[in-house]
């Protein structure tokens, strides 16, 4: 059955992927982020571009989007998270004395936006609608990401439970999946000449793996959930585990 779908981030690696598996499909697909990047893919869906980061334009963003699609959601996925976009900001912040560089974005784009957009689009939807979020297994682990992102994904896991409880009553279902390293290759002909992580890192999630986990959650839906975290993870819900092995955290000698 048709399905209408807002993706938050989908613009991203992860939330244009996804969108354009939706899409493939056959569901009706708006997508809002800021300014289209190199993953984007121009005039496969309806875009809503926001100006920047801040809540005004993420509320006039998702009010758009809901109008575009006739005042009316089946399924909000969230696949957003803070990448710096200024001039010597580090995309991971690994010096122990800058603990909140950048936090405040963190938070802004992984936590306070989606649940912004889900209390945007709660009203909108009607029982047997779902929320998915894409959200990160340093939720409940540590890595060598920044503090900020920690802090983000943690809080935006237990938001979930939290909201999930609250719309229980009105059949409403939230999917909050934890991701541990994400292996692109798997699509490889969308980000040809791309070069991202270590080809040896072998423990990670195939990128058409959740795709095709993210269409199933869309058609059909899982009878227990109650906004309790999907972890998948390759076998790597710890996220760093390799590190004692390989005796680095990140890309510091930590032992």
């Amino acid at each position: 059955m048709k399905k209408r779908i807002v993706v938050l981030g989908g613009h991203g690696h992860i939330g244009s992927v996804i969108a354009l598996r939706l899409r493939d499909k056959g569901h009706e697909i708006v997508t809002v982020d800021l300014e289209s990047s190199s993953t984007s893919r121009t005039n496969e869906f309806t875009e809503v571009i926001l100006h920047d980061q801040s809540l005004q334009y993420l509320e006039q963003g998702i009010t758009e989007a809901i109008g575009i699609l006739g005042g009316e959601i089946d399924v909000l996925v969230i696949a957003t998270r803070f990448r710096s976009r200024r001039k010597g900001v580090p995309e991971s912040n690994r010096d122990d004395l800058k603990l909140t560089a950048d936090l405040d974005e963190h938070l802004l784009a992984g936590l306070i936006s989606p649940v912004r957009a889900i209390e945007l689009v709660v009203p909108q939807m009607k029982k047997g609608s779902r929320v998915i979020v894409v959200c990160s297994t340093n939720a409940i682990s540590v890595s060598h990401q920044s503090l900020g992102y920690h802090a983000s994904a943690a809080g935006l896991l237990q938001a979930c439970r939290v909201i999930s409880l609250r719309l229980a009553a009105r059949r409403i279902e939230i999917y909050p999946i934890c991701l541990g390293v994400l292996e692109r290759y798997g699509a490889k002909q969308r980000f040809e000449g791309t070069d991202f992580g270590n080809s040896e890192d072998i423990w990670q999630v195939g990128i058409d793996d959740l795709c095709e986990f993210v269409s199933f959650i869309v058609d059909k839906g899982l009878r227990s959930s109650m906004g309790e975290p999907i972890v998948l993870s390759a076998g790597r819900s710890a996220m760093d585990v390799t590190a004692a092995v390989k005796n680095v955290y990140g890309h510091h000698d930590v032992f």
